[in-house]
């Protein structure tokens, strides 16, 4: 089984790479990211650097980043490859990194993108086989 599974047709679909593209106030390290998270049904999601009894391995890299100018803020927008599909894992592994998601209220961000429910995160590429699909958020901040 993997998490990357969909129907399609009748016929089951494996996605071969997603990367997320992540909005946030401050640039994050780039590179490889290994923190634990807090085995809990709720969020905001508990994270660590150090590993501890029972905690989930949540693992991505940042990939690049890059800034980004929207009215009158400035943002740095990173790229993102998820290597563990855990509930609000980006969210949390960007808090504990320092660089809240833009418009995270429940992990720390003080920024809103105006009429949207969506905070700085966005699938940016799909990937199958020898297909890549690239989608382009159309960011706007209040």
């Amino acid at each position: 089984y993997s998490p990357h599974e969909g129907l399609y047709s009748k016929k089951i679909i494996h996605i071969a790479s997603i990367l997320f593209s992540v909005l946030t106030e401050k640039e994050p390290q780039q590179g490889y990211h290994l923190h634990y998270m807090a085995p809990s049904e709720r969020s905001p999601k508990e994270m660590s650097f150090e590993k501890k009894e029972k905690w989930l391995p949540c693992e991505l890299k940042i990939e690049n980043s890059n800034p980004v100018v929207l009215g009158k803020h400035s943002f740095v927008e990173s790229r993102i490859q998820l290597l563990t599909g855990r509930t609000h894992q980006i969210r949390a592994q960007f808090k504990l990194l320092g660089c809240p998601l833009i418009k995270d209220a429940q992990y720390g961000s003080p920024y809103r993108l105006p009429d949207s429910q969506s905070i700085g995160l966005f699938c940016s590429e799909v990937g199958w086989a020898d297909k890549r699909y690239e989608l382009k958020p159309d960011y706007q901040i209040s």
